[in-house]
Order: C-alpha cells, then structure tokens, then sequence
C-alpha cells in the first residue's frame, strides 16, 4: 500500500486493526523526508500565518523574536538565494513592521562575512543584530594577547551605534566565517586550526571545503578547559556594547560531549555542545568556583544601575594588551579594566 502511494492513516488494515498503531508508529519513525521545506511567501495566506504567529507570541509575553535563517528566506530561481537584494530586506521591513503592531521586535539571524557589511544593513533597517564576530575575536585576543580587533569592533558598534545581541558560545557551533574581514585572515586560520587541535569538528559551507563555516564544540573546550580564560572571556562578553546571550553549556563550564557521536555516529557534530544534564549535574557544576563567577558577572550585568537602558558605553585600550570597557548611566558607572598579558581583570564600580 506504501508503493501505491497510501499514507499509514489512508490504509486498509482490516485483519490488522491491532497493528495500526504499532506498525503506524514504526513506519513514522523510519520515513525518509526531502528536507526542511520552506512556506510559499508569495501566497498572502502565508503572511496571514506570519502575523497570527507573532500575535499568539505576543500574547504570552514575547518581546523579541528570532527570524532563524532569515538570509535564506526570498527564494527565486537562478539567484543565489543567500540574502537577495532589494528582496530579502523588503521582506524583512514587512516582518518589521508586522512585528512592531505586536509589540515586538525582530533579531534576524544572518551569516555572513564583516567585510559584506550586512550586520550595518540591518543595524540600518532598525533592527537589533547578532554579534557573530565576538566569539572569535575574544579566542584570538586570549591567545595572542592583543586587543586591536577586540578593540576595533567594540569601537565600531558604539561609534555607528549598531544593537547587537552577543554571545560567546551557542546552540550552533563557534562561527568562523563572521569575523573574516575583522580579523586577518591569517588569524582567523589560526584560530580554526587551534580549536581542531582542541577537539573541534569543522562545518563547511555547503561543500565548499575551503570556506568553513563554524567549528562545534563548546567554549570552554575552545579555551582549553581553562578558567581563568573562560570568567575573562565572560567579563569581557558583559561589558561589551550590546545584550549579552549566554548559552547553558558556557555558564556551566560544559566541556564537549564527545560521547554522543560515539552512542549515535550519525548525530550532527553540534550535539556535542548540547549535552543534556540530569538535576544532580547541574547541581554539581554550581559548586564549580568558575561557574560561581560567573554567577556574580551576570547578577552585576542584571543590577548594576550603569547598565540601564539608554547607558553611554565608552572603551579604550592603553596598551597593546590591555582593553577598558566603561558603561555609564547618570551618576552610575562600571569599567572594567582587562590585562591579557596577565589573564586578568578588574571592575570598578561608582
């Protein structure tokens, strides 16, 4: 009946009624799909559906929500179809502008390279971007122990007044291909053969092997399990221009879960930094001082009076390897003074 084109539920079971189920089961679970399938936006039943979605979002508590894989949403035939221009950023106004009616506001989720300069389109578009070029330039300030790039970027977006949501680690993988155009591409190169000798899997760009596009692992393991890398890295991330994301594998000092591509050697490479904890682990790694630590950056960031909405953000940097990050907000004030030569930071407060 499978070769006559007949789902499980359009079957003619009779004699079988008590294999259904069973059988019904088994078969959705061993189906092979053609892929993700994307929605016709064309058809006005399509944004009919967009504007409900947004409504129900609305509707319990939402404030911000994530366009996943936006760049890729205009489709058209024998174009690249990876941000088509003027139409991706025609459709991103009418989501905008659909969204802003709910009270909501929009984070596209957009891959690309600095040197494209679609993070200042979007920051242009009125529009919160994410920061995809921090992780990266944070690895290769800690292993160099220069904060040019680090400081070059954090000068931009406060200069150009760009909103970012940044991150350290996340649900994908740690991206590569953001930062080139920032950094040189000598020590982008650097980075990515550094995290491989650490454990990390490459992602490639849609075969192109050449180009990669992050590596899986978690931040930690990308600093070498090392903690006094890892509350810099965080203390850097908190004071940077922008609302900081933070990932639960990264507050947990998580290290990659190599075991699930032995238990399911078909798994994507990026379950390794997505391990699932049991209550008495979480438990255990809060009694980690790392993770402690990072505890107290967070409680800071969350209530520290400098950090309010409409706070002035101010950096600098003295010395080669040295970086200032400052957020002031009426009388308030919070720097924090970073030293890579010494992997070390120190916060003032008024």
């Amino acid at each position: 009946q499978l070769e006559a084109g007949k789902t499980p539920s359009d079957m003619d079971w009779t004699g079988f009624e008590a294999w259904k189920k069973p059988a019904g089961e088994y078969l959705a679970c061993h189906a092979q799909y053609m892929g993700q399938m994307d929605v016709n936006f064309d058809n006005p039943q399509v944004w009919e559906w967009y504007d409900g979605v947004m409504k129900q979002l609305a509707e319990h508590g939402a404030a911000m929500i994530r366009l996943d894989a936006f760049s890729r949403l205009h489709k058209a035939p024998c174009r690249t179809n990876f941000v088509n221009e003027p139409e991706t950023w025609e459709m991103l106004d009418r989501l905008r502008t659909m969204a802003e009616n709910h009270g909501l506001e929009v984070l596209p989720e957009i891959h690309a390279a600095y040197s494209t300069k679609y993070y200042k389109k979007l920051s242009d578009l009125g529009c919160m971007t994410y920061d995809y070029c921090l992780p990266g330039l944070i690895l290769d300030a800690l292993e160099t122990g220069d904060t040019e790039y680090l400081y070059a970027w954090a000068d931009e977006i406060i200069r150009d007044r760009i909103r970012v949501v940044n991150m350290l680690g996340c649900h994908d993988g740690i991206p590569m291909r953001d930062v080139r155009g920032l950094l040189p591409e000598s020590r982008v190169d650097a980075i990515i053969d550094r995290l491989v000798q650490l454990g990390g899997h490459k992602k490639i760009v849609h075969g192109v092997v050449d180009e990669i596009y992050q590596i899986d692992m978690t931040y930690y393991s990308a600093l070498g399990c090392d903690d006094r890398k890892l509350e810099l890295a965080r203390a850097i991330q908190l004071f940077m221009p922008g609302k900081p994301q933070i990932w639960y594998m990264d507050l947990l000092a998580g290290t990659s879960d190599e075991d699930i591509l032995l238990r399911d050697p078909s798994a994507d490479t990026r379950e390794v930094n997505r391990r699932c904890y049991t209550p008495e682990e979480v438990k255990a790694c809060l009694q980690k001082s790392v993770v402690q630590n990072q505890l107290r950056l967070l409680k800071l960031r969350n209530t520290h009076p400098a950090f309010s909405e409409g706070a002035a953000v101010f950096a600098e940097r003295p010395s080669a390897d040295t970086l200032i990050l400052t957020w002031c907000a009426g009388e308030a004030k919070a720097s924090l003074h970073v030293d890579l030569a010494e992997l070390s930071y120190e916060i003032t407060l008024q």
